[in-house]
């Protein structure tokens, strides 16, 4: 199936300002991609920024995860001092440690900070860099950061970095089509994240005596967790019906998102879980209906992924869908508009028929079926080749 298959192990380092196992979709895509290519046979390291507390983590034969620096204090997302050291260290430690090494090739997740960082170190010593576009690095992702700058810098920074690299690939369609059509003469691989598959449970024994939904992800304005939970509080004044509506994560809206949960109609349960392993989550996921993702950008979302395979129904936006809902019945509802109304009837329309949202269980767990992390690697591993057959001519 795979280059290892041919008994051709590769030596490749992974540089990222998100630290695995724990962070947000960067970290859990990396930790999974990596888990793999290792358990393949390929000799993996990790030059990455680590948390200021110690993590434990599982240790896997073939990976090595190395801390360039201690400073995340936030599990799932560095503030911008944090943001500014981890590029720092990313840019005068990481060298060293490539010279040791010596790796086939160089994958940098984001191409800033991480590819800002070290390209021209690798470009001056040509060694073959390959460049993974994650969403926030991608020209005309979430251009209100920083005020509206963030439409001015990130291209300038980006565009050496990507010029430079020897191949270019993005977690999915929407960041190739951002990245593209930005730089016009830059072609950009489309390698979306995978998804760790378990058997549900039982989706058809679901207790509908609860109406449960969840939301994962950062508590922050692009993720609209806001708009989430004005929603799911309307829906909860406009039924009888006992909802519960599950939270998961942090960021700098929690005060005021608990805030708002201190008046809530009596029927509704709002439940703050903070941050959770994925192991945690996995079995959370399996006591809900359906995961709102109302994303104002996105990639291929691990967290939607996940979803898919524990069979939950999905109330997305059109950014967190983008991928899978161009050639596929999409198991649940899309919205072009967040207001408290206009998501208290999608959620209102998708718990009125339990036939369909049974169906929209089983189409969920089929779409995850289609996206793995082996078959992640796989791409990963022939756009490889393809670098290192052309270093070669």
């Amino acid at each position: 199936m795979s280059l290892s298959s041919k008994n051709h192990y590769y030596k490749l380092v992974f540089v990222c300002h998100e630290f695995p196992p724990i962070g947000g979709g960067a970290a859990t895509a990396l930790q999974n991609l990596c888990k793999t290519l290792a358990t393949q046979g390929h000799n993996i390291t990790i030059l990455t920024i680590g948390p200021s507390k110690p993590v434990k983590y599982k240790k896997i034969p073939n990976l090595s995860i190395i801390p360039l620096g201690n400073v995340r204090k936030n599990s799932l997302c560095p503030s911008f001092i944090e943001f500014l050291k981890s590029y720092f260290f990313l840019k005068f430690k990481t060298p060293s440690y490539i010279d040791f090494l010596k790796p086939d090739v160089v994958i940098s997740f984001f191409a800033f900070p991480t590819g800002r960082a070290i390209w021209s170190y690798l470009k001056k010593h040509n060694i073959p860099h390959i460049v993974s576009i994650r969403g926030v690095d991608a020209p005309g992702f979430y251009e209100e950061r920083y005020g509206g700058l963030a439409q001015y810098v990130i291209p300038r920074l980006i565009k050496p970095v990507l010029y430079a690299a020897s191949a270019v690939y993005g977690n999915g369609k929407r960041l190739k089509k951002l990245v593209e059509g930005h730089f016009k003469d830059i072609e950009v691989f489309n390698i979306p994240n995978g998804v760790t598959f378990d058997a549900p449970l039982n989706i058809q024994k679901k207790d509908f005596s609860i109406y449960k939904l969840i939301f994962v992800g950062q508590l922050i304005e692009r993720k609209r967790i806001k708009e989430a939970l004005e929603g799911v509080i309307s829906f909860a004044r406009s039924t009888h019906k006992t909802i519960e509506f599950t939270i998961v994560g942090t960021g700098g809206l929690e005060s005021t998102l608990k805030k708002i949960a201190d008046v809530i109609p009596p029927n509704l349960t709002v439940l703050f879980r903070g941050y959770m392993d994925r192991e945690e989550l996995s079995h959370l996921y399996n006591q809900q209906h359906v995961m709102i993702h109302f994303s104002q950008d996105e990639g291929v979302s691990n967290t939607l992924l996940e979803a898919f395979s524990k069979g939950l129904a999905i109330l997305a936006s059109e950014s967190a869908a983008y991928e899978f809902c161009k050639n596929i019945q999409f198991p649940g509802r899309i919205l072009p508009s967040f207001s408290p109304e206009v998501v208290r009837d999608s959620i209102a329309d998708m718990f009125s028929d339990l036939e369909e949202l049974n169906q929209n269980f089983s189409r969920s767990i089929d779409i995850a079926k289609e996206f793995s992390w082996e078959e992640n690697a796989q791409k990963v591993l022939e756009l490889i080749e393809k670098v290192l057959k052309t270093k070669e001519l």
